[in-house]
């Protein structure tokens, strides 16, 4: 039973690897751009969340594992966004959102970056 629980576990473990090699360029392209928005778009980061498609659960989750770092959530939903749609969260997804809830200078800014 032991080794059977392991295999699945290994299994998980190296598909989320190679999901998560898949979608190095993602990361890297949105390094500079995600610190910023999680540096300076505050509590506004669940309805950016939710304007990128992020299911209402995925942030409870990371508001209750995170409850005391507004930043850190922020960076979690960004991060659990690219995940979810890898290749598809570009730069320029990111900035739409951005002005859909109004945050006009954080999309600017994420514009020059």
């Amino acid at each position: 039973m032991h080794e059977a629980f392991l295999c699945i576990c290994w299994s998980k473990m190296i598909h989320l690897c190679m999901s998560y090699t898949c979608t190095m360029n993602t990361f890297t392209e949105l390094g500079k751009e995600h610190l910023f928005v999680a540096n300076n778009i505050g509590r506004e980061w669940r309805m950016l969340g939710r304007t990128l498609g992020i299911k209402e659960s995925d942030i409870d989750q990371i508001t209750n594992e995170h409850r005391h770092d507004l930043r850190e959530q922020c960076r979690q939903c960004l991060i659990t966004w690219m995940a979810k749609d890898r290749e598809l969260a570009t730069k320029e997804k990111l900035i739409k959102a951005l002005r859909e809830i109004n945050q006009n200078y954080v999309a600017d800014e994420v514009e020059d970056l």
